[in-house]
């Protein structure tokens, strides 16, 4: 792996941590410093707010879990690749067109092609597990956005409520009679 991919690793695995560490933060912050509700409304989307942090941290715990498996995924396609390389560089430069492998004396085109397929059903595998946590980190930003704004408007509208009651106190009454 090139020194600019392994600093690109390194970037995404503390944008990662810093992530769930600032959602796990703020759900701990969001339930210390909750109040009783003025409402049924307002307590619920500050439950709802919670629930949406908790299943973002959770999600991305999960995604900070599976990166070692698609970089161990990288190194069988790195490790694979060196020997498809030096096998290749074998065949040309040497007569014996037959390899001494675990099951035996074979022929080392079969070998070649095997270590092709190996190739290329790792690279289906590099490109699912990255489609998916591209996928979980969609969801997780989504779950994240949405339970900043439920709990933005479960406090804010709380405070406009009483707010609201108050001025009322002072406005003028008008009746029609």
């Amino acid at each position: 792996m090139s020194e600019s991919a392994k600093a690109a690793v390194d970037i995404q695995a503390k944008f990662e941590l810093y992530f769930v560490t600032l959602v796990f933060t703020l759900l701990g912050l969001a339930i210390q410093t909750s109040k009783p509700a003025v409402n049924t409304y307002l307590a619920f989307g500050e439950l709802l707010s919670w629930i949406l942090l908790l299943s973002a941290g959770l999600i991305g715990m999960y995604r900070i879990v599976r990166i070692p498996m698609i970089l161990n995924v990288f190194a069988e396609i790195n490790r694979t690749e060196n020997l498809l390389q030096e096998l290749q560089k074998h065949s040309h430069t040497n007569s014996a067109q037959h390899i001494q492998t675990d099951v035996g004396i074979v022929p080392i085109s079969d070998v070649i092609s095997n270590r092709e397929l190996e190739v290329n059903a790792l690279e289906k595998q590099k490109k699912s597990i990255n489609n998916a946590l591209i996928k979980l980190f969609e969801i997780q930003w989504y779950l994240f956005i949405f339970s900043l704004i439920f709990l933005i408007l479960s406090r804010g509208n709380e405070q406009f409520y009483l707010l609201w009651n108050a001025m009322r106190s002072f406005l003028p009454s008008f009746s029609c009679s």
